[in-house]
């Protein structure tokens, strides 16, 4: 029982203070970058639409409080906040470590 309301404070719990917010209908966007990163949302519904034309140009993607997206390298993407304020976490993996 303990555990159940432990997962349950935490899910509900505000975003982190390092997040991006936006307010409801607010977007954002996100310019290509050298390598890929994780979108992940931490609060809120966020609508994501991958720019560009033709075959780059996939579906668009909506991430519940929680969820993550991989933002290939050299992509560019427009964030939203859909129904609501929400807030989103953009993380990059460390760099690959080299030989000596």
């Amino acid at each position: 029982m303990a555990t159940r309301l432990i997962m349950q404070k935490s899910h509900h719990s505000a975003p982190p203070t390092a997040a991006w917010r936006l307010a409801g209908g607010q977007a954002r966007r996100l310019g290509p970058a050298a390598q890929g990163r994780w979108l992940s949302a931490a609060g809120g519904r966020l609508w994501l639409t991958r720019s560009g034309g033709g075959a780059a140009r996939e579906a668009d993607v909506f991430l519940d409080d929680g969820a993550a997206q991989w933002l290939p390298a050299h992509t560019e993407w427009v964030i939203e906040a859909a129904w609501g304020d929400a807030a989103f976490l953009l993380l990059v993996p460390p760099p690959l470590a080299t030989a000596a």
